[in-house]
């Protein structure tokens, strides 16, 4: 059976990391030579232009068993219907559907729970002997899925120079940084002795070979969009299904809780991000705007496109692609964005409806944004039902 069914951020300093046992180097440089293998079954995914009507839907379970893995979609959970995304007219555009489509090929035909097991990923199978203990994470949706399954990585990534994201912080404590997002390091991984690596193919694709040549490697197709399934995935992969659909089911309880109290009808929202030198404006096809389709938050027209964002946006955009009854208002870097602070004082922000009547929403950008997990998920909606007093 087969499974179904992007960004950057601030943070702190990593945590200082136990002593790890030492690797003589010349067994690393051994185990990379093994790895001058190619991975088997690559897969592509032709990006064609439609939109999605139902975002959460799953092609399969994934496994024999009763764990739904996936959440249900927006009407199931008690959300009002938003307006359907408009096709995307950009070349690069990632739209949702063929995104999530690629996950019907994945997942295993283990029992939950039970191996060795065989796990079907966006580069080919891998089979894990036994269930994982020692786990290495190598993107913000892994580190966050490992987390919320009960399991604490061994090894993760320095998501900006600055450590792990602050929303992990408490529960990465004392975890091994082996590198950075665009360069793991590949001695320190194996000085873990991992039994399984997560990590993506967009991140990590050409270090795959390597990767796999230390420990069993599950990877997503990319992170953001398909964070649901790469959820599902690496739950498969980790044999914890039942944890993994003890989680999606508390997350659909708090959102048909949250749809009984949110004002109806639904603002709408926008969703603002600030870097150190320009706007995104967030449209549908990313992590934060499966959230707020789950609670039936309609968007503004230029941002209710199924696609990922509108980039490198001037501040003199603000005032035709930002305006929203609500703005959720997403800076990297905080306080210390000197854009940022531009971006606030201009007569343009100033002049926003959203602003005026004081609807805006300040949030953390490593968890509303970067994310991309049940975890950060929960914390958006505890802010939500804070913001609006629910």
């Amino acid at each position: 059976m087969s499974l179904a069914s992007t960004s950057g951020a601030a943070a702190p300093t990593a945590p200082a990391a136990p002593a790890a046992p030492v690797r003589r180097r010349r067994l690393l440089g051994a185990a990379l030579a093994a790895a001058g293998l190619t991975a088997c079954g690559q897969s592509g995914g032709a990006p064609a232009a439609v939109a999605p009507a139902t975002p959460n839907a799953s092609p399969a379970a994934g496994a024999a068993g009763a764990d739904r893995l996936m959440t249900l979609p927006p009407a199931e959970l008690g959300a009002p219907a938003v307006p359907a995304a408009a096709v995307s007219t950009a070349p690069e555009a990632v739209p949702l559907g063929p995104a999530v489509a690629a996950y019907a090929r994945y997942g295993t035909d283990a029992a939950p729970g039970v191996f060795p097991r065989t796990v079907r990923h966006a580069l080919g199978s891998t089979v894990i002997p036994a269930a994982p203990r020692r786990v290495v994470a190598l993107d913000t949706g892994e580190m966050d899925t490992a987390i919320d399954l009960g399991l604490k990585p061994l090894g993760v990534i320095d998501w900006t120079g600055a450590g792990v994201p602050p929303y992990l912080a408490t529960a990465l404590q004392g975890v091994k940084v082996v590198g950075s997002i665009m360069e793991p390091d590949l001695e320190s991984i194996a000085a873990l002795s991992p039994d399984l690596i997560l990590t993506n193919r967009t991140r990590h694709e050409a270090l795959y070979p390597r990767l796999a040549a230390l420990a069993p490697t599950v990877l997503g197709e990319r992170p953001g969009l398909v964070w649901r399934q790469n959820y599902e995935l690496y739950a498969r992969a980790l044999g914890r299904e039942h944890q993994g659909a003890q989680s999606v089911a508390g997350y659909e309880a708090r959102v048909r809780a949250l749809n009984a109290t949110l004002p109806a009808p639904r603002p709408t929202v926008s969703v603002v991000r600030v870097t150190a030198t320009n706007i995104r404006y967030y449209q549908r096809a990313n992590f934060l705007a499966t959230i707020l389709t789950d609670l039936g938050f309609p968007r503004p027209e230029s941002q209710n496109v199924d696609d990922f964002a509108l980039n490198n946006q001037s501040l003199e955009t603000i005032g035709r692609a930002g305006g929203g009854d609500v703005v959720v208002l997403s800076i990297i870097g905080g306080a210390g964005n000197e854009f940022g602070r531009q971006l606030q004082d201009s007569p343009l922000w100033k002049g926003l409806p959203a602003v005026q009547s004081n609807r805006v929403l300040v949030v953390d950008d490593n968890t509303w944004i970067a994310g991309l997990g049940y975890t950060a998920a929960g914390q958006i909606l505890t802010d939500i039902a804070a913001f609006f007093k629910r």
